[in-house]
């Protein structure tokens, strides 16, 4: 059979599955994946093994739950805030069965500690507990050590380091590191920030770009009125720190006012994902005059297998634009529709822009009869939804409008806009607190 030029194949059910070459059909039978058999004819043919079938009933073999390396995220975060003009390397102290961890750029100040455990062993010489070590060359090592992390904190001749295991890892003493602050006092206003940070992620995009204006540089979280805000000359973005937002967390010394605005620089976005929503203002002791503006602000973390870790930073100096003037509490023309329906249109019509005759820029209508109407010089489309007031048309950035709709919570939104011939923000506001103003290019007609 095996010198034909090809061979016949037949499946499970005896039905014919065509013809493969000589080579193809040897390499079949010696797998075991077919067979020769005879079809009706009585003419030799290969026939497909049937597919083995596992045991009823047999486990399946457990898979072992990823090991959390508490070491590795801490250095990975704190070694996002350190100034490599200035000391550039990790504080490491040990004390007791503690391994804390210190950095700073001298602006934003980290602090976190692992426990001792039956993965993570810590010691040191007698005459040495703290070491400075460069991050990135401890963030190399550490993929080398297998099984239980053994750290000793050691010198080898007079050169101060890290024993990990067979690597000793060379630093400096820590004589010249940073005092870093005090994480609270008395005077501290502390809040709980609902979903974080995809809440500064949208709030963040409205952050300026204008180093003469150092407060539109920065982050303010307003722990009065319970909001966030960013804002610059051309697009303001704000949210509201909780759903249900109680009184902060007041101690009898301070007033009413203290601490009502920390200004955040925007170094704070590198935590991302490990910030746990705790926010704390925190005013001078040594003063008994009322500062509105914090001058640090505390911010929790939440870092697998670490513990009382915080970022304190210190705020940006000067007094925030009012920024709630800039927020129009009615308006007269609206439209209501749903975040999906104008980002799918938004998208098409940025898709079709012309640098050279739309320059980013594109024309909303809005009236009764037709809703609104997106065009560029390429592109019209409607956008479903109810439109109240008069008809209206206006020249807006449609980044910036992209920027303040797609990342709003999903759910009905509405356009809020002035009365035609005034140059004001459109205001869209979506669910959970989400709110842009977006300043138009040109005024409606």
């Amino acid at each position: 059979m095996l010198l034909k030029p090809k061979i016949r194949v037949l499946g499970h059910n005896g039905c014919g599955l065509g013809r493969v070459p000589c080579g193809v059909a040897r390499a079949l039978v010696n797998t075991g994946a077919a067979r020769i058999v005879q079809d009706q004819g009585g003419h030799a043919v290969l026939g497909l093994s049937p597919a083995k079938e596992k045991p009823a009933g047999k486990p399946c073999r457990p898979v072992a739950a990823p090991r959390i390396n508490a070491l590795k995220n801490i250095v990975d975060i704190a070694g996002k805030f350190v100034d490599k003009k200035y000391t550039g390397d990790l504080l490491l102290t040990i004390d007791g069965d503690k391994l804390r961890v210190e950095s700073t750029d001298l602006t934003v100040h980290f602090s976190g500690y692992i426990e001792a455990s039956d993965k993570y062993h810590f010691s040191h010489d007698g005459d040495i507990n703290s070491v400075c070590v460069s991050p990135q060359k401890l963030g190399k090592l550490l993929p080398h050590i297998n099984g239980i992390v053994d750290m000793r904190i050691t010198k080898r001749e007079e050169t101060p380091g890290i024993q990990l295991g067979e690597f000793f890892l060379e630093g400096q003493g820590a004589d010249g590191f940073p005092v870093i602050y005090p994480i609270k006092n008395e005077r501290s206003r502390t809040v709980m920030v609902e979903g974080i940070a995809d809440k500064l992620g949208y709030t963040s995009k409205a952050i300026g770009k204008t180093p003469a204006r150092s407060v539109f540089e920065g982050i303010l979280f307003d722990l009065k009125e319970g909001c966030m805000v960013c804002a610059n000359g051309d697009r303001l973005h704000a949210t509201i720190l909780a759903t249900e937002y109680p009184a902060p967390s007041l101690t009898d010394k301070i007033n009413a006012c203290d601490g009502s605005y920390a200004l955040v620089p925007k170094k704070i976005l590198l935590a991302g994902k490990y910030l746990s929503g705790e926010v704390a203002g925190v005013v001078s002791v040594g003063t008994e005059k009322v500062q509105e503006y914090c001058e640090r602000a505390v911010f929790g973390l939440n870092i697998p297998g670490c513990k009382d870790a915080y970022i304190t930073s210190q705020c940006i100096e000067g007094a925030y634009p009012r920024y709630k003037e800039v927020i129009p509490t009615t308006y007269k023309n609206s439209f209501t529709t749903t975040r999906d329906d104008v980002v799918s249109s938004l998208k098409k019509a940025q898709a079709n822009l012309r640098d050279d005759v739309d320059y980013g820029c594109i024309t909303m209508s809005f009236s009764n009869e037709e809703g609104a109407t997106i065009k560029t010089k390429c592109y019209s489309a409607f956008v479903n939804g109810n439109y109240t007031g008069e008809p209206f048309r206006g020249l807006v950035n449609i980044g910036y409008v992209l920027d303040g709709i797609q990342e709003m919570p999903a759910g009905e939104i509405k356009i809020e806009l002035p009365e035609n011939g005034e140059y004001e923000g459109w205001c869209i506001r979506g669910e959970q607190g989400f709110t842009a103003v977006v300043m138009p290019s040109e005024s409606g007609e």
